[in-house]
């Protein structure tokens, strides 16, 4: 399994560094602006200072207690909006891309995540309206991921009788609205700005113009580091009023890989982006290894073959130089002391189902990819010393992969078919949300630099990359 992760993984950065280079060489640098060297320059008058504005006053902390609604959630919702027209079926889709000719895509294959209603439910028809569907594909996205293109697009279909509408821009969507005078249409707009708002109705209200609600957004691509936002939204105006400092405890980090159990994250200190994603790595690859030192345990007790085991208990001796190598990086910075994070790893022995959609989810989805987004960084982070520590992690988080891989098969050959789907569909899922974190989170500009974290265009490329390779049906 290592040689396979290994030739996807490379295929995956030629492909995605090819097409950064592509949209690097085609934008125009704009002219400096013309200057007369014979007249000098006179200094600007100091401004007056400003009056210091109002800071709004913004919610506790405990107030974002509760789940989140992605847009495939909100799309479910729909039958509380109050459209424009009246639609038989609503759905969200996405669809996977492949370069057309010069700089267009188009459409290689498409997948409903939500939808609302009945689709093409009057017989008369029902013909037409099911092919006019079948068409409906879009290579533009109504979630646009920042800089450059993306190989998926993922938009909204709407269906009335036989007349059916992609909707691929904000525009259409206010459109399809009319007045946003209901809370779901107000939570599904915050979406197309990177907001996650909370699903629960007491979470938002009506103000004058519009509605307030409750959201988060994240602002670093590891640990799942969240910003909680009082949002505005007024026609199709998406403001934040006020913001307050969040961490989602058990959600890990879509490009660090596996998620032990039990792992709390410190709090975040007060340095510079680059601080906070050095402490997250070293908090997080220190956590790893007790997780692996469990899993270990775990595959001993079920019986496992002693090559699996011993390469479980060789993955935490690895945890233990990465985690290492970070902290070295971030003394370096002479950044503040930073908190520990809390590990408490249960003792209990999990079943093996349960220990086969931990790894699947952690293991063969999470962790895969962060061993490919190790060696992009590799490849790519401007910061040498961080360079070559990605470089030696790589090869380590490739054996991790293959090894979450190989467990996988061992203990699929140990459960029944009713688990194996199970099992399945936690992947699937997992696979699904990824799709769209990875779209929707962009990371601190100067931590991409040094750090070769990579954009959302970039991370999706070689995302569904993978997806097409690894977890193709």
């Amino acid at each position: 399994m290592r040689d396979r992760l290994h030739s996807v993984f490379t295929a995956s950065i030629v492909a995605a560094l090819a097409s950064a280079a592509c949209e690097k060489n085609s934008t125009i640098p704009p002219e400096p602006a013309p200057t007369d060297s014979s007249t000098p320059a006179e200094p600007p008058a100091e401004p007056a200072e400003p009056p210091a504005p109002a800071q709004p006053s913004g919610p506790a902390v405990a107030e974002f207690a509760g789940d989140t609604c992605d847009p495939a959630a909100l799309v479910a919702r729909f039958g509380e909006a109050k459209l424009a027209k009246s639609y038989d079926y609503v759905e969200l889709r996405v669809s996977q891309l492949q370069p057309d000719k010069g700089e267009q895509w188009k459409v290689l294959n498409s997948q409903v995540v939500a939808s609302f209603g009945a689709s093409c439910k009057d017989p008369k028809t029902a013909k037409a309206c099911t092919k006019a569907l079948a068409k409906a594909t879009s290579p533009n996205s109504l979630f646009p991921p920042g800089a450059g293109r993306m190989p998926t697009s993922t938009y909204l279909v709407a269906q009335s009788g036989a007349d059916v509408t992609t909707i691929t821009t904000r525009a259409e969507l206010v459109a399809l609205f009319g007045t946003v005078d209901a809370p779901v249409e107000a939570m599904f707009l915050t979406t197309l700005d990177g907001y996650a708002p909370l699903c629960d109705a007491s979470k938002v209200r009506e103000v004058e113009g519009g509605y307030e609600l409750l959201a988060k957004k994240n602002f670093n691509e590891c640990l799942n580091q969240f910003h909680g936002h009082l949002v505005t939204v007024k026609g199709d105006a998406v403001t934040s009023q006020a913001e307050v400092d969040l961490t989602k405890p058990d959600d890990g980090c879509a490009v660090a890989g596996r998620r032990p159990e039990g792992f709390r994250p410190a709090p975040r200190t007060p340095d510079s982006a680059l601080v906070a994603y050095l402490d997250e790595m070293h908090h997080l690859e220190a956590a790893s290894v007790p997780a692996f030192e469990r899993l270990a345990c775990e595959l001993a007790h079920h019986g496992a073959p002693a090559a699996l085991i011993e390469r479980a208990e060789a993955a935490a001796r690895d945890e233990v130089r990465h985690a290492a190598g970070f902290a070295g990086l971030r003394e370096r910075l002479a950044a503040t002391d930073c908190g520990s994070p809390a590990i408490e790893v249960p003792t209990e022995v999990r079943s093996l189902e349960a220990l086969a959609l931990e790894n699947a989810v952690e293991g063969c989805v999470r962790e895969t990819f962060g061993a490919l987004v190790a060696r992009y960084q590799a490849s790519v982070a401007a910061d040498e010393p961080l360079r070559r520590l990605f470089a030696a992690i790589a090869e380590d988080e490739l054996d991790h992969a293959a090894l979450a891989w190989d467990v996988a098969t061992w203990l699929y050959g140990q459960l029944d078919e009713a688990a194996r789907e199970r099992v399945r569909a936690a992947e699937a899922a997992e696979l699904a949300r990824m799709t769209v974190a990875l779209a929707t989170t962009e990371p601190d500009a100067e931590v991409s630099r040094l750090c070769g974290v990579p954009g959302p265009a970039i991370a999706t490329a070689m995302f569904e990359r993978c997806k097409a390779s690894l977890w193709a049906a």
